[in-house]
């Protein structure tokens, strides 16, 4: 029997009919994880996103009427803040994420946005990032690199602090909403003896970097590192900023840290009345999502999480690769910061009217772009893009299996 696709009214009927189910089966995923993890472990949330998983998950427990197997806490972390300990152990994988970040930018920009204040370096620093002059720069025994290794040092060992007070000794899990981990990479590759999990909603290597911290990584609900059209989960990786967006709460990226009165470091994330924050306001999506996950009980969270899954996840797909003008709304994201200490955002459709090669790449939502740009001709447009990722996943798993054939014939 075909089952009818929800009509959705507003942005928090989307978050209940849709995203609801999607990561109310995240939460049940997370539980199901937590149980079968040793128990001298700890779960701790990621700033920002972090925040309203781990309110999701408790929200979750509450209604079926069970507690988290491990203790959960927040942990105020970015990638920011991770690559500082990681850049001062001289980790490949800090270089990694800032040479890509910062990608055509000056290396006066990356010291700032590392130190978040402007130090008064020579033009030396104007140079566009090149990673060995970066480093020849950055370790040079003179006053320029040493006042901004020192900058970055205290920050990394006020952080150090913070996260030693959470872990409290034990394993640590990271959780937070994906999708390469790099968050997780950056701390394992600072300190290789503290022992780092990580597990978020999607997980992908979208970034082509080294996957060895993979071993210890997971996507409880997607785990692949392109979009297929014959995979229907991988679709959010098509539109991934719309789930960064529902968990994000109106708080700073965390980038720097003080000693409050109380002698323990603080971050700037947390103003005054911040847990207050990440509680959604009626309208938003994740206020949805939230509805949904409050509606279940002990008696039948699992069959109706296996039934509205099943109706939820076409519609998503739907929704993400061939949305109507409608949709557009619905689906709205605003601006997305840039991060990692910056303050430049970036649209989710690009600006300007025609449609274009360079429009669509600029655009974090590029089937979004096609049909606010041309929506006469949004369905033949949006199938030919269908195509075209079909096409290139045939052709993948076509080199796979020749891969394969050449290495049985190599090792016969």
């Amino acid at each position: 029997m075909t089952q009818r696709r929800p009509v959705l009214r507003d942005r928090a009927h989307f978050g209940r009919c849709v995203l609801g189910p999607i990561l109310a089966e995240f939460a049940f995923r997370l539980w199901l994880f937590a149980e079968s993890h040793p128990k001298d472990a700890r779960i701790l949330f990621c700033a920002r996103g972090g925040l309203r998983l781990r309110l999701l998950y408790e929200t979750f427990l509450q209604s079926i009427g069970r507690s988290s197997p491990l203790p959960v806490d927040d942990l105020m972390v970015s990638r920011l803040v991770a690559a500082r300990p990681a850049l001062l152990a001289r980790a490949p994988a800090a270089l990694d994420e800032i040479g890509r970040e910062f990608d055509g930018a000056t290396m006066r920009k990356v010291v700032t946005a590392l130190v978040q204040t402007d130090l008064p370096l020579s033009s030396r620093w104007d140079g566009v990032f090149e990673r060995t002059q970066f480093e020849e720069l950055f370790w040079a025994d003179d006053d320029e690199a040493r006042a901004a290794r020192a900058a970055i040092f205290v920050q990394a060992q006020l952080f150090r602090r913070h996260f030693d007070e959470k872990a409290q000794g034990r394993r640590v899990i990271l959780c937070d909403t994906g999708l390469y981990g790099s968050t997780m990479r950056l701390l394992q590759a600072a300190d290789p003896a503290q022992e780092i999990f990580c597990v978020m909603f999607a997980r992908s290597n979208y970034k082509g970097f080294d996957t060895e911290h993979f071993a210890r990584t997971s996507g409880l609900c997607v785990e692949s590192d392109f979009y297929s059209p014959f995979n229907l989960r991988s679709s959010v990786l098509r539109f991934w900023h719309l789930i960064e967006h529902v968990f994000e709460p109106d708080l700073e990226s965390v980038r720097m840290f003080v000693l409050g009165e109380d002698g323990r470091p603080r971050s700037n994330l947390e103003r005054p009345d911040w847990r207050a924050a990440i509680s959604p306001d009626r309208t938003e999506i994740f206020a949805g999502v939230l509805s949904y996950v409050e509606s279940l009980t002990a008696e039948n969270f699992s069959r109706r999480l296996y039934d509205d899954s099943a109706t939820a996840w076409p519609e998503f797909k739907r929704l993400v690769t061939h949305p109507r003008c409608a949709d557009l709304a619905l689906m709205s994201i605003g601006e997305r910061s840039r991060d990692f200490g910056r303050e430049e955002k970036i649209g989710a459709i690009a600006a300007g009217p025609a449609l274009s090669v360079s429009h669509l790449k600029a655009s974090l939502w590029r089937e979004g772009a096609v049909t606010r740009a041309h929506p006469a001709l949004r369905a033949l447009l949006h199938s030919g893009i269908e195509l075209a990722h079909g096409a290139r996943q045939v052709r993948r798993a076509f080199a796979v299996s020749a891969g394969s054939k050449a290495n049985g014939a190599q090792r016969r």
